[in-house]
């Protein structure tokens, strides 16, 4: 009878161990999948960041260059303003 309960002991042990094993192989797939679909989703985020810079940078420039003109149309307006202004103070005009 011992020899029936040593033997029903060991098989009881080695059906948990492989449970347990099982069990930490299900748990290392689920961690990896998420870890692939983690991986993925930054990789997405990462590129659509990348395009939002490179779309943000091409308005940067579009606008530094639309403020240069703008400050080249102020500057010859107030200087052409202050010509009139000296022209109608002299009396030239």
């Amino acid at each position: 009878e011992f020899d029936a309960k040593l033997i029903s002991t060991s098989n009881e042990v080695t059906t948990n161990k492989m449970n347990f094993e099982n069990a930490i192989n299900e748990l290392n797939l689920g961690i990896e999948q998420q870890t692939e679909s983690m991986s993925a989703y930054l990789k997405s985020e990462l590129s659509r960041a990348q395009n939002e810079i490179a779309e943000h940078s091409l308005l940067t420039r579009s606008l530094s260059k639309m403020l240069k003109t703008t400050q080249v149309i102020s500057f010859t307006s107030i200087t052409i303003i202050c010509v009139l202004i000296i022209l109608i103070i002299s009396g030239v005009l």
